[in-house]
Order: structure tokens, then sequence, then C-alpha cells
């Protein structure tokens, strides 16, 4: 537990920089909420965490600039970049803390790796189609998605198809 705590901790002040106390903090909550759960459900509380921090973090023309891949537009704004480094921190962060090894397969623990990693994605195509298959349920995954692969592929339409779904309830 506290091997894990230290590398949560480095973890955010590389990434989070100067908010890294607070983002700890959140972090713990959304290991506490997640520890016992199955990986479907880790990946709703995530989505719960980075659409709540999206709407708190970012204004309607943001998302919509992510959601309709204003490429241009969304790499200008410091605070998408900002959001989605400090949430995939997060999330990365409440992964460490848990201290578990993500099931082989699973397709929510792969989304929820890859979303933590908090680089540019990059893969196949078909990789990163079969990691975005939770994705319908979860508008705030979709969003951090969109951001952290930042291409007008079949991966990133698939995202915002996804977001539409996911936020009107299909």
């Amino acid at each position: 537990m506290i091997a894990s705590l230290a590398r949560a901790e480095g973890l955010l002040r590389e990434r989070a920089g100067d908010r890294w106390r607070l983002c700890l903090a959140e972090a713990r909550a959304l290991a506490e909420g997640m520890r016992y759960l199955p990986w479907g459900d880790r990946a709703r509380l995530a989505d719960e965490y980075c659409w709540k921090r999206a709407r708190a973090e970012l204004n309607a023309r943001e998302i919509t600039a992510v959601v309709g891949r204003d490429l241009r537009r969304a790499r200008r704004s410091r605070r998408i970049t900002d959001y989605a480094r400090t949430a995939s921190a997060v999330m990365a962060a409440a992964l460490a803390l848990l201290e578990e090894e993500a099931p082989e397969g699973d397709p929510c623990a792969r989304l929820l790796l890859r979303l933590a990693q908090g680089s540019a994605i990059r893969g196949q195509e078909q990789e990163l189609l079969e990691a975005l298959a939770p994705v319908k349920h979860y508008p705030g995954l979709a969003i951090l998605f969109l951001i952290l692969h930042p291409t007008d592929s079949a991966a990133s339409f698939a995202a915002r198809d996804a977001f539409w779904t996911a936020l009107l309830g299909g």
C-alpha cells in the first residue's frame, strides 16, 4: 500500500504539477470506489469522474470542438489539454493505488489503461476500435479518448458516435 501511494504521488507530481495534492485526493476517492468492483463497473466510475470534470473544466464550445473534431481549436485550448492531462493522471494514480493487474483481454481494463497513459493514443486501428467497445455507454471516457486520439480516423469517429450515443441514452 505504501509503495502504491508513493508511486501514485510521484506520478501526480510529474503529470499534474501544482495540483498534485488535490489530484491525489481525487485518485484516492476514485480508487476506493473502484476497489472490489469488476472492470466494467470501474469503467463506469472513471466515466462519471471524467464527465463531471469535463463539465466543470470545459465550456460547451470546447466540448463541441473536441466532439466535432475541430482539431485546430482543440489543440489551441490549454483548458482542453489541461483537462486531459489531469483526468488521465488521476485515473493512472487510482489504478496504481489499486495495486492490481488488469485481466488479459478485458475491454474495459484495456480502455482504462490506455486512457490512463495520458499521451496521444496510437496503435493499429482495429486494436483501437476494440478498445473503444465499452465507450458507447461512457461520454466522459469518450471525450478523454477524443482528446488523446487527435486524428480523423475510424477510431476517433467511433468515439464521437459513442459519445453521442451515451449522451442521448441510445
